[in-house]
């Protein structure tokens, strides 16, 4: 899901490949976009008008909210597009996903600006800093990468987080990382999914940007799959696959 800056509207989507249009507060059902195969990634533009979708069929589209007609096709990934971003100032589109690559784009139609390579394994999560400068991602090689969005240089690695990522945010202010993904090593998550047992697990991390320090770890009884900061910074908010969401005050 993913809403506009006003909060005026929200965008859900599924594996059904049906994108649905909500408007706040009063949850009407103001559209649908279709992206043919499913889209399991969206995101809005800044300025509320567009909408980005990455999908199964190795193609991510992006669309006019106004007529909710395709305004270009990103092609080039070789594979799903498990995520995908649109840089603060609204100039810049960015995708990842299964062939282990993040593409940029120019967002005013689609043109491809360069292709960032280094993770071994799939990409589950990018997201750029509130600058525009940088992009974090992180994936099932476990882990976070940081890239300089002007020429695509690697700026750092960083490891000795969780098995797998599968979340990635800055802070507002751009001082820190938050990453979540697997609670247990694979021998704990095989037992975990046999038996439902298992002590808690460090899902959640949160790093400085500035030099990649870790700097706290939150547990969870099972994977945490998505993460966000708000507005403020104050507060983290968890979604587990145990079926919890979690809410954080942070003292960083």
């Amino acid at each position: 899901m993913a809403f506009t800056r006003d909060g005026r509207l929200l965008a859900a989507t599924g594996v059904d490949g049906r994108i649905d249009l909500w408007r706040i507060p009063d949850l009407r059902l103001q559209g649908t976009i279709s992206h043919p195969g499913g889209a399991p990634a969206i995101a809005l533009s800044p300025d509320g008008g567009r909408l980005l979708s990455g999908g199964y069929d190795r193609i991510a589209r992006l669309w006019t909210l106004g007529d909710r007609r395709p305004a270009s096709r990103l092609s080039g990934h070789d594979g799903t597009s498990w995520s995908v971003a649109w840089s603060p100032d609204g100039q810049r589109l960015a995708t990842a996903g299964e062939d282990r690559t993040i593409r940029i784009w120019r967002a005013a139609d689609g043109a491809p600006l360069r292709i960032l390579q280094g993770h071994d394994l799939n990409i589950w999560s990018i997201a750029f800093s509130p600058d525009g400068g940088m992009l974090a991602s992180g994936g099932d090689d476990s882990t976070i990468r940081l890239w300089r969005v002007a020429d695509g240089a690697r700026l750092g690695t960083l490891t000795g987080g969780s098995d797998h990522l599968y979340a990635v945010a800055f802070s507002p202010d751009g001082c820190w990382l938050a990453s979540g993904g697997r609670a247990r090593g694979a021998i704990g998550t095989d037992w975990h999914q046999l038996t439902g047992m298992g002590p808690k697990g460090d899902a959640v991390r949160l790093w400085r940007v500035a030099d990649g320090a870790l700097q706290a770890t939150l547990e969870h009884s099972d994977d945490v799959m998505a993460l966000t900061f708000s507005p403020d910074g104050r507060l983290l908010a968890t979604a587990s696959t145990d079926g919890s969401n979690s809410v954080w005050r942070l003292r960083l």
